[in-house]
């Protein structure tokens, strides 16, 4: 699937870093800083010389990251390694609503990984504090040394069990620490080299305690020493032009975001803003983390297309912390496929009907297989990963069948830490059940959402990110404000459009009857306008379904009924 490329060590680095190559931070200010990767190395040294003679950290022990992004994180980071400790990045306070909610998750994220300390910027340690001693374990709080030592000075340590404790964003249930071995991600990352070609990066604004962040765009390109720029999320959401002209300006080479962040940059960036930018140089576009949408990538290419971007570029991708991160993904240098199913057929277990295929994103159009559903290609599995879908009862189905997707191979994690019950992502025999739904089809995968997030109506699958997409395609939902959410409502089959922006009641009206001609007869399909901060997401981004169904139909949010759609039924009865 790609070019040979060696298999390095995640320290290997330190042994003989660049003096040319390296990674730059976004400031404050708006400027650059450029540390090569030889800086980052006695810094990392520092940190690790920092946790061992004045620490006393002992092989194993757990380290949480509590940085924002920047050379801190990475020193801490590569530093934990060297001294024998075990990272586990943390979301920083600002990814959550209030500073009691991060407490309590700090608390959580602690006691889980029964660390014995945490690094933090000293903007957070007082909060790191108060969230140690909620976790009610032995855990000390720390700030960075800021020293630098040559790594070859270092006496040797052994390596901690565990390369990563990744904590889950919460989207597939609690929170939950994956163990990340060397092997798994050592291994994961020759993958994704192999895979996306090329020998630089770009631009990232993603959160690094989240796995496509954190083990895609810093430890991919520290390890093979390949030059990066990184930044804050609020930082890309404050200024998206600014990070899109690292591609158009100065020639990046990769970009990777899920696909919310194509539907901000749409929102955000006019075409005439672009005025002077060249996106030929930008070789490979990573989306994953979230189900991948058609409209949004058409609607990005029509934004950048007419400066150069290739439809070749796109990359789709499937992957998940419990898999270290890839699991498959569209080739270098091949357009991402979509096929064409009917409406609403999706039914676990049962076969598919392939109205059309689709080999570049170009020909789907409204014309071709009118009243079908599109699926975006995932691609194949990488090199060393295989996938089978199965049924109810655990058995494999053929292509064009709809089931759970069970991930087998080198970067399936060694589980989770403490308590693996109530998930329905789960580790058995060496595989992965990934509660994710999808199909084959000519040895690619179609991913379609989670199976705990969909609703089961007289044999029919409701997929609530299918319905997602086609309001997001027709215009009719304003994410991230919004979202869809389903279940049983007083025994009645249930779909809510959430919005939390100001809603037309034309427009209200629409939704609900778009909709409904997906579900069918016997769902209520109501659209509801709710509080600011009711749609609640995790600290990656990811929606959080469950939690936001159970707020509105339990009334502990008020939400406002605009347009509901089910004849003889009050709207989320009053108790």
């Amino acid at each position: 699937m790609g070019k040979m490329v060696p298999r390095l060590g995640l320290l290997d680095w330190m042994k003989s870093p660049s003096a040319e190559r390296g990674l730059r931070f976004l400031g404050e200010d708006g400027t650059w800083q450029t540390l090569s990767f030889t800086d980052l190395a006695a810094r990392a040294g520092g940190t690790a010389d920092h946790l061992r003679r004045n620490y006393g950290l002992r092989r194993n022990d757990v380290v949480i990251l509590l940085h924002h992004t920047g050379p801190e994180f990475v020193a801490s980071f590569f530093g934990t390694l060297a001294a024998g400790g075990t990272p586990s990045p943390l979301a920083p306070p600002a990814a959550f609503s209030d500073t009691a909610q991060w407490v309590e998750h700090a608390a959580h994220a602690i006691g889980a990984a029964r660390a014995r300390y945490v690094i933090t910027d000293p903007q957070f340690a007082a909060l790191a504090r108060q969230a140690t001693a909620r976790s009610g374990g032995q855990c000390e709080v720390m700030e960075p040394s800021g020293i630098c030592i040559d790594p070859a000075a270092l006496e040797a340590a052994a390596p901690a069990d565990l390369a990563i404790l990744q904590f889950t964003s919460g989207s597939r249930g609690a929170v939950r620490g994956v163990r990340v071995s060397w092997e798994n991600i050592e291994t994961n990352l020759e993958m994704i080299k192999r895979w996306i070609v090329v020998d630089s990066i770009g631009a990232t604004w993603l959160p690094m305690y989240h796995d496509m962040g954190l083990v895609g765009c810093m430890i991919l390109p520290v390890v093979y020493q390949m030059n990066n720029g990184l930044m804050r999320p609020d930082q890309f959401i404050q200024d998206p032009k600014g990070w899109l002209a690292e591609y158009g300006r100065h020639g990046a080479e990769v970009m990777a975001m899920p696909n919310f962040g194509f539907d901000y940059v749409v929102r955000r960036i006019t075409p005439e803003s672009l005025h002077g930018m060249d996106f030929s140089q930008l070789k490979v576009i990573v989306t994953g983390a979230e189900r991948v949408r058609q409209s949004s990538l058409n609607a990005f290419y029509r934004l950048l297309g007419p400066h150069g971007l290739r439809w070749e570029a796109l990359q789709p991708a499937y992957g998940l912390a419990e898999a270290t991160l890839a699991a498959t993904g569209v080739p270098f240098g091949e357009s991402p496929r979509a096929v064409a199913v009917p409406a609403g057929s999706e039914r676990m277990g049962f076969p598919l009907e392939i109205r059309a295929v689709a080999k570049s994103l170009q020909e789907v159009l409204p014309e071709v297989a009118p009243g079908s559903s599109w699926h975006v290609s995932c691609g194949r599995p990488l090199t060393g990963n295989s996938l089978t879908i199965i049924d109810d009862h655990g058995a494999s189905l053929p292509e064009a069948h709809v089931g759970e997707i069970v991930l087998r191979g080198p970067t399936v994690a060694r589980g989770y830490s403490g308590d693996q019950s109530h998930t329905s992502t789960r580790f058995e025999g060496g595989s992965l059940y990934t509660g994710d739904a999808g199909f084959l089809h000519d040895g690619e995968l179609y991913v379609l959402g989670r199976i705990g997030d969909m609703l089961q109506v007289r044999g029919r699958n409701i997929y609530v990110e299918e319905v997602e997409s086609m309001l997001s395609q027709h215009g009719l939902l304003n994410t991230p404000r919004s979202m869809v959410v389903a279940g049983f409502h007083s025994d009645l089959p249930t779909v809510l459009v959430l919005s939390q922006s100001r809603i037309d009641a034309d427009k209200a009206e629409q939704a609900a009857h778009s909709v409904s001609k997906i579900v069918g007869t016997g769902v209520h399909v109501c659209v509801r306008r709710v509080p600011p901060n009711s749609i609640k997401v995790t600290s990656s981004g990811k929606p959080r379904r469950r939690v936001t169904w159970q707020l509105v139909t339990t009334r502990e949010v008020d939400s406002e009924p605009i347009a509901c759609i089910t004849p003889g039924t009050p709207c989320l009865k009053e108790k």
